[in-house]
């Protein structure tokens, strides 16, 4: 039983402006247990080979280490020891840009004779094709000489003049189909083709198949309303049909929400109002021993007489059933794929000086002149002192506006592509009011200091806070990393979330009559055209950046309305506009479930010191809500789930979204880039080496598994929001025998009833 993880060294020191290069460097260790895999294993001989060859052996903590410096690429780890059996595991170890990342694998050998893994195993490629038939009211193929069939999606743009036709080597995704021919009404639709992740042993490639038909209806002089038809079947990766519980719902409460058990499924004649409204539907399906699937997609407006056509094959993929890896077993990946939005700044900071806001070089100054000013410091701890300093006051004439520079970045999203993003910096006095620039001459222990007004961005801490930072790294001093494990502890731990991470120069500055402003485009997944006001925090730090929290009111403020996210500040720090979140485990000591089998067993003898036990558990990581209770929701993708979680806020659906992808980062960073995909666990069948008294009578088998919450909430303005995350934490088999040993109590080898040779 083993486990591989790769944990990113989170370090808290910042990444100074052009650092210069270093050498990304790897390691590989882990920790040996015996079979129970609680027990550490010494004297194992650990040996690494792929692409770097090395040898170890574990100590008395079952511990080893290697250090791979800059080598990347394919290794595997082999463990042998006399008395157990051998075993190996695969590692790829892939490259990063920079820093340290440990690949940790962990080994629960069992006794035996000392042997050889097996071979390692090979799977096939997937390969989609996709037929399409195109018939008339009657189920019979359109002939007509001037049909045309087009076709659209992945690397495909074609149009076919047949009836019937199939195309393979295709991609998995969305394929747009377009059929029309004289005398018929334009029948058109969309069909999924969707990725299979299932695991197929041998060689080469398997095909996956899928497939259409769209009816043509006979054109009309006073064409009926437009006609859209849902359908689709279900099918393994073989082909073969999968009987599966089938959940069409709905945005729009109009829709009366369908379930069938069965292999396809079809809904006819959906109301055009709900298409005409923009409506949202919503499928599941699920099925024992396959991976829960859902989807959801809006039917294309066509005109009347038109038929639309959604087709929905899904092809289910079969849960993978493995050993226990460790006792906290990993949940299943998200197959959710990244929004990997990096963030490059061109001109990371701005800068105006003194000499620049004199009135002869600036016709919005009124004046400027050096006097004694009581300015507010703030200390590394956090406590600010206010402090009389020798500064520059520069007045800005009433209702002008002073230009302070941009700040420029590119910014590259899998989903919106590359933009260019400007902060656009300015003070403005209101009218019939003049407004004052305060500089500092000197700083808190009263050195001189560069009267330049800077105003810097840090791109790449914003990308560690927001996908990268841990929990572990947050904890206050109060809890300890065990407490976050702990089924009996509360946790509370703060952190946040943020859009851009300013700080401003020098230290002391302040704003007075008026904010510094600076004002961007809302950020990516926010509707630009969304007049709702999305109330944003200012958040500040005091340890240059690793944790935040919400700034003094005196600081300024932080929102997005009509296109624009808007930031005022009253004096300098750093800062950041975001929302303020925490993460909470709560107590889940309650939370388990047992399970009794007094059948199986029961009655038999132990003629071995264990066994193999093997029963269906719960497995991976699911939606709850914030007490840790099953939610019921359309669907569990990011758009659904931002509709159901924020339905209180009346922003857009799309700003919604945005904010639980905020949520949903918080997640995957905190869970090893794992994330729920739904509010059930998948059912698997999982195999337990039990260790056991020999020559013992057993009564029954106990299986516990134990859970854990973690709730995660961001706060909206005076909301707060929150999605539980619940994941098996422990699995523990107990066997209770009939008696204690002792002769006379019927439970020895040599009891009278006869006597079973159990394993």
């Amino acid at each position: 039983m083993t486990s591989v993880t790769a944990c990113k060294d989170d370090k808290d020191d910042p990444t100074p402006p052009n650092p210069e290069p270093v050498a990304a460097t790897y390691s590989i260790s882990g920790t040996v247990y015996s079979n129970d895999a609680t027990t550490a294993l010494s004297g194992v001989t650990v040996e690494l080979s792929g692409a770097k060859s090395a040898s170890a052996t574990s100590g008395n903590d079952g511990s080893y280490k290697f250090d791979l410096d800059t080598t990347t690429g394919s290794f595997t780890v082999k463990f042998s020891k006399e008395g157990y059996k051998s075993m190996s595991v695969p590692v790829t170890v892939t490259a990063i840009t920079s820093g340290t990342i440990n690949y940790s694998v962990n080994a629960a050998m069992a006794k035996g004779e000392s042997t050889d893994p097996e071979p390692e195993k090979h799977y096939k490629t997937p390969t989609y094709s996709l037929s399409i038939n195109i018939t008339d009211a009657d189920g019979k193929a359109i002939d007509a000489k001037d049909l045309k069939v087009a076709v659209k999606g992945g690397d495909v743009d074609i149009t076919k003049n047949e009836a019937s036709f199939e195309l393979t080597n295709l991609k998995s995704g969305i394929y747009s189909i377009q059929a029309s021919a004289t005398g018929y009404d334009i029948a058109s639709g969309k069909v999924l083709v969707n990725a299979v992740t299932e695991k197929v042993e041998g060689e080469g490639t398997f095909e996956v198949k899928t497939g259409a038909t769209f009816t043509m209806k006979t054109a009309s002089l006073t064409p009926a309303e437009a006609t859209y038809n849902i359908s689709g079947k279900i099918t393994n990766a073989d082909g073969k049909a999968v009987t599966s519980t089938i959940t069409l719902s709905c945005s729009d409460e109009s829709f009366t929400t369908q379930t069938v058990n069965a292999a396809e499924f079809s809904a006819e004649k959906i109301d055009p109002k709900l298409v005409d409204a923009g409506a949202t539907f919503f499928l599941t399906v699920k099925a024992s021993g396959y991976t829960t699937y859902s989807w959801s997609f809006k039917l294309n407006k066509i005109a009347a007489g038109q038929t639309w056509n959604e087709v929905i094959n899904v092809v289910l993929s079969k849960v993978v059933v493995i050993p226990d890896p460790d006792p906290t077993p990993d949940p299943t990946p998200d197959p959710t794929p990244d929004d990997d939005t990096t963030t490059t700044v061109t001109k990371p900071s701005t800068e105006t000086s003194t000499e620049a806001l004199k009135p002869e070089n600036n016709a919005a100054v009124e004046k400027q002149e050096d006097v004694k000013e009581t300015v507010k410091f703030t200390k590394p701890d956090g406590t600010t002192e206010e402090k009389t300093v020798d500064a520059t006051v520069t007045t800005v004439k009433a209702n002008e506006k002073v230009e302070l520079g941009t700040i420029e970045a590119k910014e590259t999203s899998t989903e919106s592509g590359t933009k260019e993003i400007v902060d656009e910096i300015s003070f403005t006095a209101p009218a019939g009011k003049a407004a004052q620039i305060i500089i500092p001459k000197e700083d808190a222990a009263g050195q001189p200091v560069n009267q330049t007004l800077v105003v810097k961005r840090d791109a790449d801490k914003e990308t560690v806070i927001n996908k990268e930072q841990k929990v572990e790294n947050l904890v206050p001093e109060t809890v300890t990393k065990e407490d976050l494990t702990d089924p009996e502890t509360i946790v509370q731990v703060p952190t946040a979330t943020v859009e851009r991470i300013f700080t401003g120069e020098p230290s002391g500055t302040k704003f007075e009559g008026a904010p510094l402003t600076i004002e961007s485009p809302v950020p990516t997944g926010v509707a630009a055209t969304d007049n709702v006001e999305l109330p944003m925090a200012l958040l500040t730090s005091y340890d240059d950046g690793k944790t935040w929290e919400v700034a003094p009111a005196d600081m300024g403020k932080a929102t997005c309305k009509d296109g624009k996210m808007i930031v005022e500040v009253n004096h300098f720090s750093m800062f950041a506009p975001g929302f303020d979140m925490k993460i909470k485990k709560i107590n889940s000591s309650t939370m388990k479930t047992e399970k009794k089998d007094t059948k199986t067993y029961s009655g038999k003898l132990f003629t071995k010191d264990s066994f193999d036990f093997t029963a269906e558990v719960e497995d991976g990581m699911i939606y709850t809500d914030e007490n840790g209770a099953t939610i019921s929701y359309p669907g569990y993708t990011t758009d659904v789930m931002g509709q159901q979680l924020f339905s209180d806020l009346a922003n857009a659906a799309s700003t919604k979204e945005y904010l639980f992808k905020k949520l949903y980062d918080k997640i995957k960073s905190d869970n090893n880039k794992i994330c729920p995909t739904s509010s059930a666990f998948a059912k698997v069948d999982k195999t337990f080496t039990v260790p056991v008294q020999r020559n013992t009578t057993i009564d029954y088998i106990q299986l516990t598994t134990n859970y854990i919450v973690k709730v995660y909430t961001i706060i909206v303005g005076d909301k707060e929001f929150s999605i539980g995350v619940k994941s098996v934490s422990s699995r523990t088999v107990n066997v209770v025998y009939k008696s204690e040993h002792g002769h006379g109590h019927g439970d020895d080898i040599n009891a009278g009833g006869g006597i079973v040779d159990f394993e």
